[in-house]
């Protein structure tokens, strides 16, 4: 059924479930990266009496705590793909 009360078409309502499933996982994406931004700030003021940067050390842990494990992710989606799984 849609807002009106009339029934929708089964192509309707699987669009609707879609941009509902794509809405949940970007906001799961966002989530993410504002967590790996987070860990990488404490990383950076944890290692700051190192003398390490803070500005290039949160660059660095950031890019570890984010962009690493989607590449990994993405190598992993990839191959499974071509092993036909």
């Amino acid at each position: 059924m849609n807002r009106s009360g009339e029934p929708d078409s089964g192509r309707a309502a699987w669009r609707r479930v879609q941009r509902r499933i794509d809405l949940f996982i970007a906001g799961f994406a966002v989530a993410a990266l504002v967590m790996a931004v987070i860990a990488g700030g404490i990383v950076a003021w944890l290692l700051r009496p190192l003398g390490l940067p803070p500005r290039w050390t949160w660059i660095g842990a950031t890019v570890l705590f984010a962009v690493v494990p989607w590449i990994a992710q993405f190598a992993l989606n990839r191959a499974g793909r071509e092993d036909g799984s």
